[in-house]
């Protein structure tokens, strides 16, 4: 999103807006902000008092978050859940609505004047189901026939993805609905592994969004709700989004903003190589860079286990005589990662994973949106997933190897490291599928700029 303002703000005003107070955001973001001068547009949202009834709503996730006994033992983290549910639905759920709608009404207000007052042409929004700003920014939108664009920034959760955060929380399930899953069926999931139905939202949410008529149409589907433009980077990308019901005059192919940086890079393949190899001190036949998994910091596993499965992935590299290079998403504080250089001898990058990844010869990752990245740049790689994700959203692409097992992974590292026969038959497969990704010209900006701005 920050590459996609820059570029933005070559062309017109750039307003970042944010529902909490300013020092409510990230370092990482006000830096940006103030780097590059926009202008930061906060609602200072009024927080209501807090009651006796409402700690009570809480209480579940303070144990989630506090107890990791609780954390180890779902069952009875979900017997813990049930109670705080059970509470919640009897006592309290006509409460927590009229509050939401209060809210959501109040911010409607805000928006509609701010909006005015900026003379703002075009929003742009991480997805059309998230949170209450972003479903009422969508529908002033539409009311004041302002463009309205989700850019394609990351991989979208599947089906399977939302489930798994919803199977032990009853907040999902639990009430009968009131009424709701005959009169909007679009936001229930059957969950095969369960057999139950989930609601995307709680069902006070969901209440509350229906009675302020924003609630999306289905929020199981980036681009299922009130968002006019859903922007995606690959052709495959459309005719996943069009199988899935999202209304094709909606959807544009533009590729990444990041493509561009990969087809420069890739323009000046032999030369990145040997400026990095210099840098960073790289003797080694190979050049491998590996995307390290944020495992803790998405919550996946506790920190204790995500330290044993970094250094896991580091020593197996030392083990195979490599000295890799180490790419942390933006988000990952690099404070934390900084002693795998002294331990394992490996090298954190400063460049973007999108400006060294023509360079690599193996790229080594989770599942992530980075894959196509590899495939466009054609650059084999292996997924590694021994984490129980089992995602199929990759299985489509030729040459691609999943190792869910440790043992796998290593037998199949090895194998690509030592076989240049092994890497050149994967990179002849990616070079023949690439035609059903997005086109790689160095003018992804362009079509997203033009896609925004209209």
């Amino acid at each position: 999103m920050m590459k996609i303002s820059l570029a933005i703000s070559k062309y017109a005003n750039v307003f970042f807006l944010i529902e909490g107070r300013q020092e409510s955001l990230q370092n990482i973001y006000k830096t940006f902000i103030e780097d590059n001068s926009f202008k930061l547009i906060s609602l200072k949202e009024n927080q209501y008092a807090v009651t006796p009834k409402a700690h009570l709503i809480k209480l579940g996730f303070l144990y989630k978050q506090t107890v990791p006994f609780l954390k180890t033992h779902p069952r009875l983290l979900f017997i813990v859940l049930s109670i705080n549910e059970a509470i919640r639905c009897k006592l309290i759920h006509g409460w927590l609505v009229k509050k939401r709608v209060l809210k959501i009404k109040q911010l409607k207000i805000k928006i509609r004047a701010l909006i005015n007052l900026h003379e703002i042409n075009s929003v742009v929004v991480d997805d059309d189901r998230s949170t209450d700003l972003t479903l009422l920014l969508l529908k002033v939108c539409n009311e004041e026939k302002i463009r309205s664009v989700i850019p394609s920034i990351s991989d979208f959760a599947t089906h399977e993805a939302l489930l798994k955060v919803r199977r032990y929380n009853p907040r999902y399930y639990l009430c009968g609905h009131h009424g709701l899953s005959e009169e909007l069926p679009m936001l229930y999931y059957k969950d095969k592994v369960t057999s139950r139905r989930y609601g995307f939202y709680p069902t006070d949410k969901s209440q509350a969004y229906s009675i302020t008529k924003i609630l999306p149409r289905d929020p199981w589907n980036v681009g299922g709700g009130n968002s006019q433009f859903l922007l995606v980077n690959e052709k495959s990308e459309l005719t996943k989004a069009q199988n899935l019901g999202i209304d094709k005059n909606k959807l544009i192919v533009t590729g990444n903003i990041e493509f561009d940086t990969m087809y420069r890079s890739c323009r000046n393949r032999k030369s990145l190589k040997e400026t990095l190899r210099s840098k960073y001190s790289i003797n080694d036949k190979l050049i491998v860079t590996i995307a390290l998994p944020q495992l803790a910091e998405h919550g996946f596993l506790t920190w204790k286990q995500h330290w044993k499965e970094i250094d896991y992935l580091c020593k197996e590299l030392e083990r195979k005589n490599v000295k890799a290079l180490i790419s942390l998403h933006p988000k990952m504080d690099i404070l934390k990662y900084t002693y795998l250089e002294k331990k394992f001898n490996h090298r954190i990058v400063d460049e973007a994973l999108s400006y060294i990844l023509p360079a690599s010869d193996i790229f080594l990752a989770t599942f992530s949106s980075t894959i196509p990245w590899a495939v466009l740049c054609n650059t084999p790689s292996i997924i590694f997933d021994f984490y129980g994700f089992n995602y199929d959203v990759f299985d489509c692409i030729p040459g691609i190897i999943i190792a869910n097992s440790k043992s796998k992974f290593e037998a199949t590292l090895c194998e690509l490291i030592e076989s240049d026969d092994q890497r050149l038959s994967i990179k002849k497969r990616y070079k023949e599928y690439s035609g059903n990704l997005s086109k790689f010209d160095g003018k992804s900006e362009v079509r997203i700029v033009k896609a925004i701005l209209g």
